[in-house]
């Protein structure tokens, strides 16, 4: 292992939104720069009003998001990278910064723009959570093209 390279692990969340998946080509091209490992991490939100408890709905949930992690994975693998995923039930802010505490995990690589649409929008979204509170280094992967001269 290369002392030399700091982010050879890096954790991408996938919230199985376009825009996340967008972000997945630069990610590889990080990775395939240190020859460290991408882990793909998707986070299952439970909202427990529908009468289940959490383990129940996590359950009934979590069948349709392993062949999404499944079908991300097979694509990262036929690029020849190394590559885990990760399934958790939660919210998504928390538990990708709880994840990103471990030690396996080098930095966390976050897209601002993803599924969060209206709600993101009025409970400010994942990425930024991520960015203000992860215990790990977090690398904003914008969107290319030219600025769109939006007041910030």
């Amino acid at each position: 292992m290369d002392k030399n390279i700091i982010y050879k692990n890096m954790l991408l969340p996938l919230d199985g939104s376009r825009e996340a998946e967008e972000r997945l080509d630069e990610a590889m091209n990080l990775v395939r720069l240190t020859g460290g490992q991408l882990i793909l991490l998707h986070v299952v939100e439970l909202f427990p009003f529908r009468g289940q408890d959490m383990e129940s709905e996590f359950n009934h949930l979590k069948g349709p998001r392993e062949e999404y992690l499944k079908k991300v994975k097979a694509r990262v693998e036929g690029e020849g990278i190394k590559v885990k995923t990760v399934l958790l039930p939660g919210k998504p802010a928390e538990e990708i910064c709880k994840y990103a505490a471990k030690d396996e995990v080098d930095i966390v690589l976050v897209s601002p723009h993803g599924a969060g649409g209206i709600v993101g929008w009025a409970l400010g979204s994942v990425a930024d959570k991520v960015a203000r509170h992860c215990p790990k280094p977090v690398l904003v992967i914008r969107r290319s093209g030219k600025y769109a001269g939006k007041q910030v």
